[in-house]
């Protein structure tokens, strides 16, 4: 666990956020067109990736410049904006159900169909 404000390299920087996503060294290598042993290298501290290199990670990651630079810091890895909603939805999700007691059948969500117009002329 890092105290806020202690300063991280960029290797400890760029592991704590793969570990955060749960990603392993050999999926970001493969995903960026690096071998697993050079992304432990970046990790390790041995050496740094050129910028391109690093962005591509960090986008592979979810994450940005900014993001690394919190971490760097010291600062904890945050979620990506997209596990924020997924977060957000799941709550709401949740906050719903207690007040219905059920599923309410206005929430979509990802594994069920939208309902379909009824187009019958039936009053």
């Amino acid at each position: 666990m890092w105290l806020r404000g202690t300063r991280r390299s960029l290797g400890e920087a760029l592991r704590a956020m793969r570990t955060h996503r749960g990603m392993s060294q050999k999926h970001i290598a493969r995903a960026v067109g690096i071998t697993p042993s050079m992304m432990s290298t970046y990790e390790t501290d041995k050496c740094e990736p050129r910028l391109a290199r690093l962005r591509q990670i960090l986008r592979i990651l979810g994450q940005d410049l900014a993001a690394l630079e919190r971490v760097l810091d010291g600062g904890p890895v945050e979620a990506t904006p997209l596990e924020l909603a997924l977060e957000q939805e799941e709550a709401a999700q949740v906050l719903l159900e207690k007040a219905f007691g059920r599923r309410p059948r206005f929430i979509f969500t990802r594994r069920s169909p939208a309902p379909m117009a009824d187009t019958s002329e039936n009053p």
